[in-house]
C-alpha cells in the first residue's frame, strides 16, 4: 500500500521529455526534494536524454510526513519508477544524490537488466559523527514523544529560508534510524552484487558524508566498468557548488559513452 502524505506537496516530481530510447531517473537525497535536481536535469535533458525526477515518499511536503515512512517506502518507490520508465525507454540510467545514490545502487542490484549505468553523487556509507547521531536518535525515539527534531545547524530564524531550498529543517527521528539501517543492511553488504557500470562523484571535504565512502564504494562494488572522481569541494551538495561544471562534464561523458 502506497504511503499517503498528510501535508501539501511543496516540491513535486517532474519530467523533461526527449525523443529516443535513452532516459535518466534522478533520485534525490534524504530530507531533500526534486528541487535539488532542477538545473542538473535540465543539463542532462539538453544532451538528449528523457529525464524523470522522482519524489521519494514523505519528501517535498513536511518532515512529519517523512517521520512516518520507512526504507521500504523509499525503496519501493524507486523500483516502481524504474519499472514504469523502462516500459517506454530501453536504456535507463540512474543518477542519485546522497541517499538517493544508495537507493540507486539497490535498484541496480535488483534490476540489472533494466539499468544501463549509475551515477552516484555524495553517497553515504560512512556518515560523519554517525555514532553520536545514532545514540541521540535512539534516545529521542525511546524517551521522547517527538517525531522530529530541528537540525542543530539550522537556526530557528532561518527555518523558512532553509526549507525554501527544498530541504527539511527538521530530522525525523525514527525515519533517520531507518536511513542508517539501510546503509548497514543493504548498501554495504550488497555492493559486490552490483555489476552495472558506475560513476562515483564525491567532494573531498564533504561536511556530512565521509569521503572514505566513495573509496569504499569503488573498492567493493562488483562493477568492472567503474570510475571514481574526487571533487575539490567543501559542500555535501556537489551538484550545486563551485565544482558542479566538472561533475556535469563527467556525468555527460559517462551517459553518452555507455
Amino acid at each position: 500500500m502506497a504511503f499517503t502524505e498528510q501535508y501539501p506537496i511543496k516540491s513535486a516530481d517532474f519530467t523533461l521529455q526527449a525523443p529516443g530510447d535513452r532516459a535518466v531517473l534522478f533520485i534525490h537525497g534524504y530530507t531533500g526534494s526534486p528541487m535539488h535536481f532542477k538545473e542538473f536535469a535540465e543539463f542532462v535533458n539538453h544532451k538528449g536524454f528523457h529525464c524523470r525526477v522522482m519524489r521519494l515518499p514523505g519528501h517535498g511536503s513536511d518532515a512529519h510526513d517523512l517521520a512516518h515512512t520507512t526504507y521500504l517506502d523509499w525503496r519501493e518507490a524507486v523500483h516502481e519508477e524504474l519499472e514504469e520508465l523502462s516500459k517506454t525507454k530501453s536504456k535507463v540510467f540512474l543518477i542519485g544524490y546522497s541517499f538517493g545514490s544508495n537507493l540507486a545502487l539497490d535498484a541496480a542490484m535488483h534490476y540489472p537488466d533494466l539499468v544501463a549505468g549509475l551515477v552516484v553523487i555524495a553517497a553515504p556509507v560512512f556518515v560523519k559523527h554517525s555514532l553520536s547521531l545514532r545514540l541521540l536518535l535512539r534516545f529521542f525515539d525511546r524517551y521522547t514523544s517527538a517525531d522530529v527534531k530541528r537540525k542543530p545547524w539550522v537556526r530557528k530564524k532561518k527555518i523558512d529560508e532553509y526549507e525554501a531550498s527544498g530541504t527539511y529543517a527538521h530530522i525525523p527521528i525514527r525515519a533517520t534510524l531507518e536511513f542508517f539501517s539501510f546503509l548497514d543492511n543493504f548498501t554495504k553488504p550488497h555492493l559486490k552484487d552490483i555489476k552495472t557500470p558506475c560513476l562515483i562523484l564525491q567532494a573531498e571535504d564533504d561536511p556530512i558524508v565521509d569521503s572514505r565512502s566513495a573509496e569504499y564504494i569503488f573498492d567493493h562494488v562488483g562493477s568492472e566498468d567503474k570510475k571514481l572522481v574526487m571533487l575539490d569541494g567543501k559542500e555535501h551538495r556537489t551538484i550545486s557548488d563551485d565544482v558542479r561544471q566538472l561533475a556535469y562534464k563527467e556525468t555527460a561523458d559517462f551517459l553518452t559513452t555507455h
